[in-house]
């Protein structure tokens, strides 16, 4: 699920592939579960805006920095189910295969069945166009688990927060393995910057020695040109992003 961004709303009209209505299952068929999520959306959101600000103090910026780029947030919400099979990784049976995020962070709720972890040294090239394939190689210092810790989340840093932090803070790499032979259950809460924002570094993230590393990027360009390198199907377009783009 997302933002509710139905017809007539400027992120709909601009950017279709990415804001839209959410399809919720009939009350009778599940009764309050749109209610219930919406509430848990809606804590994660107001959750992902404190970290933010957390975020800013840490790099010696005001509290707000972020807010004008999150003002109409690209959010997404998953409820993911994970079966019962063993992972091979070897072989490339995982329950979810190497990958970083794209946006800003992942807020992560766990179940008590362990299986993410995250690679003991980045995993992804300076530009962050590493390809999908080859990802697990990539991660040649092993994996770490992630221990689920009742009443924590565990929270990603992503693509997004690399730029704007010129790497200081990294976007870590990730998978899911099954080494239990259990089904296992996570709910992943993605916090991305608008559509229209122009991801760049910060102003206290870079210096004469420490130049930005990133060129400057339109997210939902970079989000869209994500989904077309990692969806076989996806055939979309990125709205008005590539004419403001080259403003």
């Amino acid at each position: 699920m997302g933002r509710e961004c139905g017809p007539g709303t400027v992120e709909a009209t601009d950017w279709p592939d990415l804001h839209g209505n959410n399809a919720w299952p009939g009350e009778l068929a599940c009764p309050g579960f749109r209610d219930t999520q919406l509430v848990y959306f809606q804590e994660m959101w107001e959750l992902a805006r404190r970290l933010n600000d957390l975020v800013a103090i840490s790099l010696h910026l005001p509290k707000d920095t972020f807010k004008d780029k999150f003002s109409s947030p690209t959010l997404t919400m998953a409820l993911n189910h994970y079966s019962a099979e063993l992972s091979c990784p070897g072989a490339g049976i995982l329950g979810c295969g190497a990958h970083t995020d794209y946006g800003q962070m992942t807020i992560l709720l766990l179940d008590s069945v362990p299986g993410l972890q995250i690679a003991q040294e980045k995993g992804v090239t300076d530009d962050m166009e590493f390809p999908v394939q080859g990802a697990e190689q990539a991660c040649d210092r092993g994996w770490l688990d992630v221990p689920a810790m009742e009443g924590a989340f565990v929270v990603n840093t992503g693509d997004m927060m690399q730029r704007f932090t010129n790497g200081k803070y990294l976007s870590n790499m990730h998978r899911v393995v099954n080494f239990t032979g259990q089904e296992r259950y996570s709910i992943a809460f993605f916090y991305e910057p608008n559509a229209e924002c122009m991801v760049e570094c910060l102003q206290t993230c870079y210096g004469p020695d420490n130049p930005p590393r990133y060129s400057p990027t339109m997210y939902g360009t970079y989000l869209c040109e994500k989904y077309k390198a990692t969806g076989e199907q996806y055939e979309g377009t990125t709205g008005k992003d590539a004419d403001k783009a080259k403003k």
